[in-house]
């Protein structure tokens, strides 16, 4: 009887994935690769933020460590559940583009193939190989959710990039203007911890629809970046600059400033170039742009700069004033992490520990259970998959550089300032491996891929018609 059903229900789940396969294919074909390019951004940009929503003004609580919510029954169980069924949809989205723009006749010529050969290389690696050989063995599924999405995105790689900015730029300011309404109930929208807070008379940073102020205050950044290269209409740009900067300066992210700082002078430097600031030969809107950034990229580096200098003297006269400026020494407590994590990739320094390094289990076993990540990409993988999963890490990274510098022409050297603000990133926190695809980190890197792959596509069909 047990064999008879066992049978069964193999032959209906077969059937029924076959069915749904062909279903989901004919489902793709019909919207369209533009729409359904859209429609991923929207569920991924999105998704995490309505999470966030039911979450803070449901009274429940969200830890982004483990990633798992609390506060009350109800709330706790519709955040899981909205989690988790955005998750399926966004899954089966990317497997439908995946099936039907690689075997059907609407497969085309991709601009990005280097781009995409070279992430997955890293996640082959990262991700597979240290699954196998890493000091603890182990299968995380939640990793190959990332790479599912990109390769998802690579097949709708001939879509407009001006389309694609512009719904990415409406996430981010829903998400923006989101988080600074929810500050009528300080408790929903602010992160109070005794780190971070540089700001005096704050006691609190501004965390709103995101998991933590480090994670909305480099959402601002990009979409500075973004509204330099594409303006919004006049009056939506004043109001939604505003709350960019606003955003930017109560989530008192240290990596999100000095990032801003850097693709400033990115930015600044590009134009310095393009435009012969020097000579006479380059436009006059072009020079007084690379001025205007040039003063901006000045001024900041040298407040920067001077912190650095005196930055002992601040740390030890302020101490009993400002405790969040005594951390900065040691990194907000990085320095203990990374000792832990390259300890670790010492036992095995090929593969490294596994993917678990930093898990739930592996925090408990260090009584570090408020430590996600390794928070430093490089470190991260050297620790969870060593030598090898670094080499396909700089593998992909350098091929981010090769891109940005290709399409810098076309995009105005904007996509010279993403790849900084990226690899800034990868100083203080893990953004090109992430266990969620509804959570803003990946979504800045699934923003960054796609931004690179349709600007190659479009600068390749520029010169084309040419």
């Amino acid at each position: 009887m047990v064999e008879t059903i066992l049978i069964f229900s193999s032959f209906v789940l077969a059937a029924g994935s076959i069915l749904s396969f062909f279903s989901l294919q004919r489902g793709i074909g019909y919207l369209g690769r533009t729409r359904i390019a859209y429609l991923l951004v929207w569920m991924i940009g999105l998704g995490g933020t309505l999470l966030f929503a039911i979450i803070r003004i449901g009274g429940g609580e969200y830890d982004p460590v483990i990633g798992d919510t609390g506060g009350g029954g109800f709330i706790a169980i519709a955040a899981v559940w909205f989690k988790r069924i955005v998750t399926a949809l966004s899954l089966v989205a990317a497997i439908g583009v995946i099936a039907h723009f690689s075997t059907g006749k609407d497969r085309v010529l991709k601009a990005g193939t280097g781009l995409i050969w070279a992430y997955f290389i890293f996640v082959a690696a990262s991700f597979v190989l240290s699954s196998l050989f890493g000091t603890v063995p182990a299968f995380v599924p939640q990793l190959f959710y990332g790479p599912m999405m990109l390769l998802a995105l690579f097949m709708l790689n001939d879509i407009p990039l001006k389309g694609f900015v512009y719904h990415v730029k409406l996430i981010i300011a829903v998400v923006l203007v989101g988080s600074l309404l929810l500050c009528v109930k300080p408790d929903w929208a602010f992160s109070y911890t005794a780190q971070g807070i540089l700001i005096p008379g704050l006691s609190g940073r501004l965390a709103g629809l995101t998991a933590h102020p480090n994670v909305l205050g480099p959402l601002a950044v990009i979409y500075l970046l973004l509204e330099w290269y594409q303006p919004a209409r006049a009056g939506f740009r004043i109001f939604f600059l505003g709350a960019a900067l606003l955003t930017l300066l109560l989530a008192q992210s240290k990596t999100a400033w000095i990032a801003a700082i850097v693709a400033v002078s990115v930015l600044a430097a590009y134009y310095l170039i393009s435009s012969r600031f020097l000579s006479e030969k380059g436009s006059s809107e072009m020079r007084f742009r690379a001025a205007l950034i040039l003063s901006v990229a000045g001024v900041f580096s040298v407040v920067a700069f001077a912190g650095l200098l005196f930055s002992d003297e601040l740390l030890i006269r302020s101490y009993f004033r400002y405790p969040a400026l005594s951390s900065l020494s040691t990194f907000t407590g990085r320095t203990e992490i990374w000792q832990i994590t390259l300890q670790l990739w010492e036992r095995n320094p090929w593969f490294g520990y596994g993917p678990t390094l930093w898990g739930q289990e592996f925090r408990a076993q260090f009584l570090m259970l408020y430590v996600g990540q390794a928070h430093n990409q490089v470190i991260q993988t050297l620790g969870d998959s060593g030598v090898v999963g670094l080499a396909g890490l700089l593998i992909y990274l350098v091929t981010l550089v090769v891109y940005a510098i290709r399409t810098a022409s076309y995009t105005r050297g904007i996509s010279l300032a993403l790849v900084s603000f990226l690899l800034l990133r990868c100083g203080t926190e893990t953004p090109i491996r992430t266990l969620a695809v509804i959570d803003a980190t990946f979504f800045m890197h699934f923003m960054i891929f796609g931004f690179l792959l349709f600007a190659a596509n479009d600068s390749l069909s520029d010169s084309r018609r040419r």
